[in-house]
């Protein structure tokens, strides 16, 4: 769940898209397993739906079969997500606060960039399936800026994420890790990978990528006050201390 607010922030931002003035379903899946988890999808959304009206009865997995399949839907499948070395900075934050009465101050490394892969297809059946998947693609596509797009985290839904102290979402955004950017490698018609019996299903798959960061737990550092310095006679083997400077700094 340390993820989460990656991943969840993708699925809403599919589900952006509109057939029937309603927002297009998603489900987290790779292509093999998407049907069967919309299939769970429709039975708990029915389920929900039926048991408000007959008193918490619910409705049988055959009678949810029998309305059909909600078509068109996106699976989405996100691949591990893992250490991005390219937009790596060694460097930390330092005086976020600062206590001087006990001379401390929370110092912090910026944040850990981290990367994912991601594949969504978008499922339709045979019957105007593709004026289906070129409609709700093309809405998909007007989202982006130029080839990527900015989207909001919410660190609340990080559960094993082990925030510091005072609020992660106040140091997440101090260090601008409050987005993260969703890149775009565009659609392909890979209708002709479902062949088999049937009716035809329509299949378009977009690809693209995550990237983000991680925000470090911060921790205490001292605060200097002051600097002693020692001035030396270079040209004197003995080189003897001439005089010693105390500078005031900030940190």
């Amino acid at each position: 769940m340390i993820y989460a607010p990656f991943t969840n922030a993708v699925k809403d931002f599919f589900r952006r898209a509109v057939w029937n003035g309603q927002p297009v379903p998603a489900v987290f899946a790779g292509p093999d397993r998407a049907f069967s988890e919309m299939e769970r999808e429709m039975e708990r959304r029915a389920g929900d739906r039926t048991s408000k009206a007959t008193g918490g009865q619910g409705i049988t997995k055959q009678q949810t079969r029998e309305r059909g399949m909600w078509t068109p839907f996106f699976s989405i499948f996100i691949q591990p997500f893992s250490f991005d070395a390219t937009r790596f900075n060694p460097r930390s934050f330092r005086g976020v606060t600062r206590n001087i009465q006990t001379g401390t101050a929370t110092r912090m490394r910026y944040p850990r960039p981290v990367a994912a892969d991601v594949q969504v297809d978008l499922w339709a059946d045979g019957n105007g399936g593709w004026v289906k998947a070129q409609t709700v693609a093309a809405q998909i596509e007007l989202q982006f800026v130029a080839e990527s797009i900015y989207l909001p985290i919410n660190w609340d839904q990080a559960k094993l994420y082990k925030p510091p102290a005072r609020d992660v979402l106040a140091h997440a955004a101090f260090y601008a890790a409050t987005r993260f950017r969703l890149i775009n490698n565009g659609w392909q018609d890979t209708s002709d990978l479902e062949s088999g019996e049937g009716a035809k299903i329509i299949r378009w798959t977009w690809s693209g990528r995550v990237e983000g960061f991680l925000p470090y737990r911060p921790d205490e550092a001292r605060l200097v006050r002051s600097v002693e310095v020692d001035v030396i006679d270079d040209s004197d083997p003995a080189q003897p201390v001439l005089d010693t400077l105390i500078t005031q700094v900030e940190d």
